[in-house]
């Protein structure tokens, strides 16, 4: 009777542990503590539409590309400030602004197109500088034969065309182009075309520098 009474504790005591194990994940120490770095990608907020697989760079090869690295806790930190409301309008794009050889970063930061805005970093002796800030809604980012680039925004049948430089250590904005749109008419977009773009958590531009 008594072993009767062991066996049936036994199998009631597997039959706990394997119920609590199914309910649990097992974490198996391999003996090794370096991370997996093959790439580097913020997370994504839940529900967000961004995109969770662009082309990433890798950790080495951002490394390798220095001048840009310094760009990367601006992605990085877009997406944590703004996580829940990060949508496909987050995203930045590099450009020489004032021909000094630097592509300058800039990033649209924000909640919806109320108040968005693009926020504008340069690289001076290898540290990242905030040099300025332009309206963002509603916009889209050009190239610009008069120099520098230009913003153009659409909103209630009216469009405008900013023409955007950097002159004497700020961001200038200069309205170049105006118009009411009439019932059917369609936007003028500058010939030049826009500035090649990626999303916030896409690292893939600081490649191309």
């Amino acid at each position: 009777m008594k072993h009767l009474l062991r066996l049936a504790a036994t199998v009631i005591t597997a039959v706990v542990l394997a119920g609590l194990l199914a309910g649990c994940s097992v974490s198996i120490n391999t003996g090794s503590s370096t991370p997996d770095t093959t790439t580097l990608r913020p997370p994504v907020a839940s529900g967000s539409i961004l995109p969770t697989d662009p082309p990433y760079t890798t950790l080495p090869d951002i490394i390798a590309n220095a001048n840009y690295e310094a760009y990367i806790p601006v992605l990085q930190g877009t997406l944590s400030d703004f996580a829940e409301y990060a949508s496909e309008y987050l995203t930045y794009s590099l450009f020489d602004i004032n021909g000094d050889g630097i592509k300058e970063l800039f990033i649209k930061r924000g909640t919806c197109e109320a108040d968005y805005e693009w926020e504008v970093y340069t690289i001076t002796n290898g540290e990242r500088d905030l040099i300025g800030s332009f309206g963002g809604s509603h916009s889209t980012l050009y190239n610009c034969k008069e120099g520098g680039i230009s913003s153009l925004e659409g909103h209630q049948g009216v469009e405008t065309i900013t023409q955007i430089t950097y002159e004497y250590g700020q961001i200038v904005e200069n309205v170049i182009f105006e118009k009411q749109l009439e019932e059917g008419e369609d936007y003028y977009y500058p010939e030049e075309g826009p500035l090649e773009w990626a999303y916030i958590n896409d690292y893939s531009l600081l490649n191309k520098g």
